[in-house]
Protein backbone atom coordinates (compact mmCIF):
# COMPACT_ATOMS: atom_id res chain seq x y z
CA UNK A 1 0.00 0.00 0.00
CA UNK A 2 2.10 2.52 -1.22
CA UNK A 3 -0.10 5.26 -0.85
CA UNK A 4 0.63 9.63 -0.72
CA UNK A 5 -2.60 10.47 0.72
CA UNK A 6 -2.11 13.42 -2.38
CA UNK A 7 -4.89 14.36 -4.85
CA UNK A 8 -4.42 16.44 -7.69
CA UNK A 9 -6.89 19.11 -8.38
CA UNK A 10 -7.15 19.98 -12.40
CA UNK A 11 -9.62 23.12 -12.40
CA UNK A 12 -10.65 25.46 -15.51
CA UNK A 13 -10.21 28.38 -13.08
CA UNK A 14 -9.32 29.32 -9.64
CA UNK A 15 -10.55 33.10 -9.22
CA UNK A 16 -13.76 32.95 -9.63
CA UNK A 17 -17.13 32.45 -7.30
CA UNK A 18 -18.01 28.78 -8.61
CA UNK A 19 -14.36 27.52 -9.00
CA UNK A 20 -13.24 28.60 -5.19
CA UNK A 21 -16.31 26.90 -3.96
CA UNK A 22 -16.06 23.86 -5.52
CA UNK A 23 -12.08 23.77 -4.56
CA UNK A 24 -13.11 24.92 -1.40
CA UNK A 25 -15.04 22.05 -0.51
CA UNK A 26 -12.78 19.62 -2.32
CA UNK A 27 -10.15 20.72 0.39
CA UNK A 28 -12.30 20.37 3.15
CA UNK A 29 -13.16 16.92 2.60
CA UNK A 30 -9.65 15.92 2.12
CA UNK A 31 -7.75 18.21 5.27
CA UNK A 32 -10.52 16.25 7.48
CA UNK A 33 -9.20 12.96 6.23
CA UNK A 34 -5.67 13.90 6.40
CA UNK A 35 -4.51 14.12 2.33
CA UNK A 36 -2.73 16.55 0.87
CA UNK A 37 -3.57 18.25 -2.42
CA UNK A 38 -1.87 20.09 -5.64
CA UNK A 39 -4.33 22.25 -7.71
CA UNK A 40 -3.19 22.93 -11.81
CA UNK A 41 -5.41 25.69 -13.67
CA UNK A 42 -6.03 24.45 -17.31
CA UNK A 43 -7.93 27.65 -18.55
CA UNK A 44 -9.28 25.44 -21.25
CA UNK A 45 -6.65 24.37 -22.91
CA UNK A 46 -7.03 20.39 -23.86
CA UNK A 47 -3.23 19.77 -24.08
CA UNK A 48 -3.44 21.06 -20.20
CA UNK A 49 -5.26 18.63 -18.93
CA UNK A 50 -3.37 15.47 -20.29
CA UNK A 51 0.08 17.09 -19.52
CA UNK A 52 -1.07 17.63 -15.99
CA UNK A 53 -2.84 14.55 -15.52
CA UNK A 54 0.74 12.55 -16.66
CA UNK A 55 2.50 15.09 -14.21
CA UNK A 56 0.13 13.87 -11.23
CA UNK A 57 0.65 10.30 -12.44
CA UNK A 58 4.04 10.80 -10.70
CA UNK A 59 2.77 12.52 -7.03
CA UNK A 60 -0.50 11.60 -6.53
CA UNK A 61 -3.30 8.73 -5.87
CA UNK A 62 -5.84 10.19 -7.84
CA UNK A 63 -7.47 13.13 -9.66
CA UNK A 64 -10.37 15.45 -8.83
CA UNK A 65 -10.81 17.29 -11.93
CA UNK A 66 -13.30 20.02 -12.09
CA UNK A 67 -15.58 21.70 -14.66
CA UNK A 68 -13.10 19.71 -16.87
CA UNK A 69 -14.37 18.07 -20.82
CA UNK A 70 -12.09 14.88 -19.92
CA UNK A 71 -11.93 12.61 -23.14
CA UNK A 72 -10.57 9.24 -22.07
CA UNK A 73 -9.89 7.08 -18.72
CA UNK A 74 -6.95 8.71 -17.31
CA UNK A 75 -4.08 6.02 -15.10
CA UNK A 76 -5.24 6.99 -11.67
CA UNK A 77 -9.10 6.93 -9.79
CA UNK A 78 -10.84 9.96 -11.15
CA UNK A 79 -13.84 11.72 -10.07
CA UNK A 80 -15.13 14.64 -12.35
CA UNK A 81 -17.07 16.90 -10.48
CA UNK A 82 -19.26 18.68 -13.21
CA UNK A 83 -17.24 16.50 -15.81
CA UNK A 84 -18.93 17.24 -19.26
CA UNK A 85 -18.60 13.97 -20.99
CA UNK A 86 -19.30 10.90 -19.51
CA UNK A 87 -16.00 8.53 -19.52
CA UNK A 88 -15.49 4.78 -18.63
CA UNK A 89 -13.94 4.39 -15.39
CA UNK A 90 -14.13 8.35 -14.39
CA UNK A 91 -16.73 8.86 -11.56
CA UNK A 92 -18.82 12.03 -12.55
CA UNK A 93 -20.20 14.18 -10.04
CA UNK A 94 -23.14 15.59 -12.06
CA UNK A 95 -24.24 18.90 -10.61
CA UNK A 96 -28.09 20.07 -10.31
CA UNK A 97 -28.14 23.93 -11.64
CA UNK A 98 -31.64 23.03 -12.01
CA UNK A 99 -31.95 23.24 -8.36
CA UNK A 100 -28.94 25.24 -7.11
CA UNK A 101 -30.60 27.88 -8.83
Amino acid sequence: MKRTYTIGVIAEEIGDAYGAMVISGIEEYLRKNNYFFLTVIHRMIQSCCKTYAQCFLRASGGLHPTDTSLTEKLALPTVAVAGHLPVEGVTNIVLDHTRAA
